[in-house]
């Protein structure tokens, strides 16, 4: 072992020595001479690598402490043997030799004394050297002077050097100063080594837990020295408090937590303790279960579980998840973890044994197993590179993989081509961000190699410990994407206005014939309510009829009728209708709006409508009195009666020419407006349409107001109405100095407005009814087909007239789509609500029932 060992005269034989290292945790052996086996009953081998304090008694217990010249040594059968200590250090490595020694006297009376203290003076440096590393000092305590001496490691810790023992006894806390003298004056009458634990204050104030031992040294029988050691053990006292509460607290846990099995078992799997728990698990008594072996306490299950615990608790295995059995022969799922120990020195080997029921948590697992099994969607766990790390069963039967085919599979490989681009962006903008919530529709590739369309939805999931990855649901929507192709192919080819609506009235569906007709974008309609569509701008009146049909359809009742409608080429008439779809129960769940465009055949019917009333009217008036004067020349031979009556027949006859010719100048109009869809520049046209008038009627003012910045294009038959608008201004103005003005505006993009005002009486009500609404009433004919014309005219270029009656006169204005954008091209419609006052025809404002 290097070096010599020098130990004072007289000490006892046999020795034992014992080599060691220092390292950070303390001394650890790395050697023990044959005679730790006959002097303290340790086999050497098994001392090699455990720590030199393991064997060094304080107190009865273990503990970290060389502690000086004579110490006490713990022998495997627990007793104490007194030892004096010497040490010899050579090459880095350290050697103790220990020799046991009467403790009423730490050596013999023979030899001389100078050289016994040079040589425990040279044992002390030694030892002290070695002591440096283990917190431990050395003090000596001259018995017959008084004077204590301390060490540098001793005066470190005190931060001072007390020169008696009073003084030293200041240091000592005032709890314990009774009890350290106690031991110090026993020390000294016995001769026992052993001195307390107990706390000191250092000048700074800091309290300290150190151990202390001693040896009494006698001449000629007379104790004159007292050696003594101290050691620091603050930390072993702060890890005793520890692992007391940490005892206390594991023994009230185990004894009353209930859904734990708490259960320790020595190496022959005997059991020693049992818990309330337990008792609860395995339905044994604690009197019943302590004694059993785990063979019987872990019985043969009928899948073998018992054998496979009792093989994993021979095996040291940490931990094991199976089924066990209970006393009444019942089972339950349990996990069960194993914790082996080893006690101290003699490798006494345990066992605890922690069990957790898990049976409802596992038939929970089996439930949802069996729910993804059975489930239309695949659910899957996919890691952040794109492969397959787990899918339920229900891939099976829905895409016809078996899990274990995929499982590690890249997803993608799978997709089609086409689609492999959009599945990426999603996934990994959702790996990248997990606030992403990834969606996608693609084709995936089943076993036979045919195309199912999948709709995808997935989360990042990767910081959860129970998923650790992306978790994907996938469902398979090739059938209803084929049935959704079909209705679109039908619902989208149908030559009417076709859309579904929510029964509160909101666009579920519009097919592509109504968002041409209306020149909307589909996504700015669905979801929006069906009268909130800019169809219905045009006419609050309108709006509000088709909010109450749609009531009236939520509850059951097919409604149809005819309204106008604001489309991309201006205002047409639909036949409109809402019926209601029936769920199985018996409730309304949709309605069905149809439209079909009628614009032509109403014009037509109202054509038709209006030149019956007019010419029927005026045919019976004249027929009458064509009658009259056909009897007057039958009945008078006088020259001058029957010149009159002539003259009346011809003047009716004249008049029915005249009208005839008037009809078919008029459907000439209107027939080529509707054959020849084209424009002309809007204030060149009323620039003409004034000049035209000036010239027919030189003592009327007519003036046009035609700003540069309105520049818009309408139909060329516009001049027609304008000019008949002229005309009939001139001829209801009786003053003889009629003035009329024609003003081009735009009130709003896409439109362009002409306005004829006169300073006239005010136009009759008759009148501005064939205006605004296009047809007279049985009992309110017009004076002419002229105003019916300049209708005819609006309504078929998509606009509508609009009349407002004042004490200044009367305001008639055109609203006509510009033929060069287009009323919704340019995302907004004319506002023409009729106005609420009840006493005013709808369009015509009659603030003071002038002409009426």
């Amino acid at each position: 072992m290097g070096g010599s060992s020098s130990l004072p005269d007289g000490l006892a034989r046999p020795a034992v020595r014992v080599s060691f290292d220092h390292r950070e945790s303390g001394p650890v052996v790395t050697h023990c001479s044959e005679t730790v086996r006959s002097v303290l009953g340790y086999d050497p081998d098994r001392l090699v690598g455990r720590p030199l304090d393991d064997f060094l008694a304080v107190d009865d217990r273990t503990e970290s402490a060389v502690t000086g010249v004579s110490v006490a040594l713990r022998a495997a059968d627990g007793s104490r043997v007194p030892v004096a200590a010497g040490v010899d250090v050579s090459e880095g490595t350290s050697t103790v030799t220990f020799v046991p020694v009467d403790p009423q006297c730490g050596r013999t009376t023979t030899g001389r004394r100078g050289r016994r203290e040079r040589r425990l003076e040279r044992e002390r440096r030694k030892l002290e050297l070695v002591l440096s590393k283990t917190k431990t000092g050395i003090a000596e305590w001259n018995l017959r002077t008084g004077e204590i001496a301390w060490d540098r490691t001793l005066r470190d810790l005190l931060g001072a050097t007390p020169g008696t023992v009073e003084e030293f006894l200041r240091f000592v806390h005032p709890a314990d100063r009774n009890r350290v003298q106690r031991a110090i004056e026993a020390m000294l009458s016995t001769g026992d080594p052993a001195g307390p634990e107990y706390r000191l204050v250092g000048a700074d104030g800091q309290i300290t837990w150190v151990s202390t031992r001693g040896v009494v040294l006698c001449e000629d029988g007379e104790p004159t020295t007292l050696l003594a050691t101290l050691t620091e053990v603050t930390a072993q006292k702060r890890q005793e408090h520890e692992a007391v509460l940490a005892t206390e607290r594991t023994r009230l846990f185990t004894e009353n937590v209930e859904e734990y099995a708490f259960v320790r078992v020595d190496e022959a799997g005997t059991v020693l303790t049992w818990n309330a728990g337990a008792k609860r698990l395995f339905g044994y008594e604690a009197e019943t279960a302590v004694g059993l072996s785990t063979d019987e306490l872990f019985g043969p299950a009928d899948d073998g579980d018992g054998d496979a615990v009792r093989r994993r608790h021979r095996a040291d295995a940490g931990s094991y998840t199976g089924w066990l059995t209970r006393a009444d022969g019942s089972r339950f799922y349990a996990d069960v973890q194993y914790v082996p120990t080893v006690d101290g020195l003699d490798d006494a080997r345990q066992f605890t044994v922690l069990v957790h029921d898990l049976t409802d948590q596992f038939q929970e697992r089996r439930r949802t197993e069996r729910f993804l099994e059975e489930s239309v969607d695949v659910v899957s766990v996919i890691g952040p590179d794109g492969r397959f790390e787990y899918l339920s069963g229900s891939v099976a039967s829905v895409l016809g993989y078996d899990p274990a085919d995929l499982t590690g599979r890249n997803a993608f490989d799978l997709v089609h081509p086409a689609d492999q681009f959009t599945a990426m962006r999603e996934f990994f903008a959702s790996v990248e961000n997990p606030d992403h919530q990834a969606s996608a529709e693609f084709r995936f590739r089943d076993p036979a190699g045919e195309w199912r369309v999948l709709d995808v939805r997935g989360r990042n999931l990767l910081d959860d410990d129970a998923v650790g990855g992306m978790l994907v649901y996938a469902r398979d929507v090739t059938d209803e994407k084929r049935h959704a192709r079909r209705f679109e192919a039908i619902f989208n080819q149908t030559y009417q206005l076709t859309g579904v609506l929510d029964p509160d009235g909101t666009w579920v569906e519009i097919n592509e014939r109504a968002l041409g007709f209306g020149d909307f974008d589909r996504d700015a309609v669905v979801g929006t309510p069906v009268w909130e569509t800019p169809w219905w701008d045009h006419d609050r009146a309108c709006r509000e009829r088709l909010r109450e049909a749609v009531g009236r359809a939520a509850e059951g009742e097919l409604l149809r009728y005819e309204t106008e409608v604001l489309g991309r080429d201006g205002l047409s008439t639909l036949d409109f209708s809402l019926k209601p779809v029936y769920d199985e129960n018996g409730a309304v769940m949709l309605l069905v709006l149809e439209g079909r465009d009628v614009t032509t055949q109403r014009r037509q019917r109202q054509h038709a409508a209006v030149l019956q009333r007019v010419l029927r009217h005026n045919i019976r008036n004249d027929l009458g009195k064509l009658r009259g004067y056909v009897g007057l020349l039958a009945d008078t031979d006088t020259p001058d009666t029957r010149e009159r009556a002539v003259g009346v027949v011809e003047a009716v006859l004249d008049k029915w020419e005249s009208m005839t010719a008037r009809v078919g100048e008029m459907q000439r109009i209107l027939r080529e407006q509707a054959q020849y869809d084209r424009t002309v520049d809007a204030r060149s046209l009323v620039a003409d349409v004034t000049a035209a008038a000036n010239e027919a009627y030189p003592d009327a003012v007519v003036e046009a107001t035609l700003p540069t910045s309105v520049t818009a294009s309408v139909p060329p038959a516009v001049a027609s109405a304008l000019t008949e608008l002229v005309d009939n201004a001139v001829a209801a103005d009786d003053c003889g100095t009629s003035r009329v003005g024609l003003c081009l505006s735009r009130a709003r993009p896409g439109w362009v407005d002409v306005r004829v005002t006169d300073g006239g009486p005010g136009m009759p009500r008759s009148e501005a009814d064939v205006l605004v609404h296009g047809e007279e009433t049985p009992l309110n004919h017009g004076q002419g087909l002229g105003l019916w014309l300049v209708r005819s005219i609006v309504a078929q270029a998509g606009g509508w007239v609009s009349v407002d009656v004042t004490d200044a006169g009367t305001a008639v204005t055109l609203h006509l789509p510009d033929g060069s954008t287009g009323p919704f091209r340019n995302g907004s419609v004319p506002d023409a609500t009729p106005p609420s006052d009840p006493e005013s025809l709808d369009g015509v404002d009659r603030s003071n029932n002038a002409g009426t």
